[in-house]
């Protein structure tokens, strides 16, 4: 099995794989702080209550945009499956991410992620938008090759702003309008 584990700002999505199967899938609050064996005891908890066995790992990926986590989560994965860890960036995905930018490392994990799964699933030229904590944008070219995009504030932390920076402003809920023209301030 492969264990794939997305750490975002928010949130973690741990998956597992048996070939091209999706197993079993957790989203997680992501704890800047957690150490290793915090880390462990989780993921060993979320596979035991799905019936999985940790022996049964053979490899993990991992994509972070959370650095102060990355070796912390790597390590818990070695010390509970004995597996190595590929960390995705631009340098690791070398033969799957080509990018036409000055300096790829700077790259997130996500975004070098987001490039290689929507170029091998639709082909290129390719735009791919991703709704977290940051709402990024990038643009892969007709050739395949990362050419760059946006990283602007994601939905939650939009309302957030509007709502703590604006004296008549409540803060509201995401949820999907009734109607896309608002009448009132709420709606709006």
């Amino acid at each position: 099995m492969l264990l794939a584990i997305d750490i975002g700002n928010t949130h973690t999505v741990i998956g597992v794989y048996a070939g091209d199967s999706l197993r079993a899938m957790w989203r997680i609050a992501t704890n800047r702080k957690a150490a290793a064996d915090e880390l462990r005891i989780v993921f060993s908890t979320l596979f035991s209550l799905e019936g999985l066995d940790l022996s049964q790992v053979r490899a993990s990926a991992v994509a972070s945009v959370v650095p102060q986590l990355t070796k912390a989560w790597m390590q818990a994965i070695k010390d509970a499956t004995g597996a190595l860890s590929l960390v995705c960036n631009a340098e690791t995905a070398a033969g799957l991410f080509d990018a036409d930018y000055p300096n790829p490392r700077e790259i997130g994990a996500d975004r070098v992620a987001d490039a290689v799964a929507a170029r091998a699933l639709y082909g290129a030229p390719v735009v791919v938008v991703d709704f977290g904590t940051a709402t990024t944008l990038s643009v892969i070219d007709s050739q395949g090759r990362y050419r760059g995009g946006m990283i602007m504030p994601g939905l939650r932390l939009a309302v957030e702003a509007l709502s703590s920076r604006t004296a008549q402003l409540p803060h509201v809920e995401l949820q999907a309008p009734a109607h896309v023209i608002g009448t009132n301030t709420i709606d709006c």
